[in-house]
């Protein structure tokens, strides 16, 4: 049976409990200016000190939440003890460097950049006659 996530906080945060004991929070990182930016803090129960110790950050949630699945696979000691892995979302893939490293050449674009349809023709024509063309874009019709 695979453990539910459950509402810990007013703030989004969520928790997980695991036949084993362990407990995982997920909770919205903020940055400097108090902003959340996408990032996703997962947290684990600590019962020694009785709070939460901070774990790793992710993006998105879903990773996140994938990530805290994967450790509560494991009890305290290490040893397999369950298999979630038909719940997991993203794939396991081996971290490699970044797009935009020095060592390779090309530039990613940031997520918010979208490519909005450009009009081509001049509206100021009548309907009734054929439409044309801007002169900005009539030399790329020409054949060279």
């Amino acid at each position: 049976m695979t453990p539910k996530w459950k509402r810990a906080g007013t703030d989004g945060e969520i928790e997980i409990k695991f036949p084993t004991g362990r407990r995982f929070k997920i909770e919205k990182q903020y940055d400097e200016n108090i902003r959340h930016k996408g990032e996703w803090k997962v947290m684990e129960w600590d019962a020694r000190s009785k709070d939460w110790e901070w774990g790793e950050t992710y993006s998105p949630k879903a990773y996140a939440k994938q990530k805290a699945m994967e450790a509560g696979q494991y009890d305290t000691r290490g040893k397999k003890v369950a298999d979630y892995s038909k719940t997991f979302q993203f794939e396991s893939v081996n971290e490699e460097a970044p797009a935009t490293s020095v060592g390779n050449a090309s530039v990613s674009l940031p997520p918010d950049a979208m490519f909005k349809p450009r009009v081509v023709i001049d509206k100021r024509r009548r309907k009734d006659k054929i439409p044309r063309l801007l002169k900005r874009f009539r030399k790329h019709l020409e054949d060279n």
